[in-house]
């Protein structure tokens, strides 16, 4: 393993741009997996908590971000403050990201539960009008039992919407920590086809609740945004030079 490690760090810096992009793709598999499998310490030590709530893991942010710190020490800067701060800053991107999509979330189930109230007022308002006109006509004994339920209000799609909040906003902080670094990654066609690829990904939060294949429901949004995003920025992080070979 530590061979593999080493022709990879020596190989690795005149590596092209696909290169870099493949290299990356495959790191971003291994942090997926992780995040995926081992994402929450089993002490719950390493978490925050934006809400009062739900926590934030921090492992799979840190995951990632070792992930484009290597991208940084091998293409951009062996300076250790550049490589950690990477890793910082995609630490901060996930936790705002998770908090985003729980925000999108909690917010589309209060209106749904606010519209179902309303909805039950109106229905309840309506029998009583029903069973007055009944009694005027009916003697108590023939009244009918009158109930009914208020159908469940809710958005289909709310995680879907939420995943891909949370992917944009994931993704543009993402993609500024590593143009902090990288003079090469620092363009508008990096930055709106990593952007692009990290909103686009987010919509599989939705995944589980379509209930395909639910026993890949799990990975399969860290296993296509994670990878995707890390490729776009292997990509962008190449000269000119270099993306012109390929």
């Amino acid at each position: 393993m530590s061979l593999v490690f080493a022709a990879l760090l020596q190989k690795a810096p005149a590596a092209s741009s696909r290169q870099r992009a493949g290299i990356l793709a495959g790191l971003a598999v291994i942090s997926a997996l992780l995040t995926t499998y081992a994402g929450d310490d089993p002490w719950k030590v390493l978490q925050i908590a934006l809400d009062k709530d739900v926590s934030t893991p921090i492992l799979p942010g840190l995951y990632f971000g070792l992930v484009l710190g290597v991208a940084i020490y091998l293409w951009t800067s062996k300076n250790a403050f550049h490589v950690v701060a990477v890793v910082i800053i995609t630490v901060v991107a996930w936790i705002v990201a998770h908090n985003t999509a729980v925000t999108i979330y909690r917010y589309h189930d209060a209106w749904a539960h606010n519209l179902q109230d309303q909805f039950a007022q109106h229905l309840a308002g309506v029998i009583d009008q029903y069973r007055d006109l009944l009694s005027k006509t009916l003697p108590p004994d023939k009244m009918p039992e009158i109930s009914a339920k208020p159908p469940r209000i809710e958005y289909p799609y709310a995680l879907a919407i939420g995943g891909i909040l949370a992917g944009l906003v994931g993704s543009a902080m993402t993609a500024f920590g590593v143009s902090l670094f990288s003079a090469e990654f620092r363009t508008v066609e990096n930055w709106m086809r990593t952007v692009a690829i990290g909103t686009a990904a987010g919509v599989l939060l939705q995944w589980p609740e379509l209930k395909i294949l639910p026993e890949a429901s799990l990975p399969l949004l860290f296993l296509v945004w994670q990878p995707a995003v890390a490729a776009s920025i292997g990509y962008g992080l190449a000269t000119s030079a270099v993306r012109a070979q390929g």
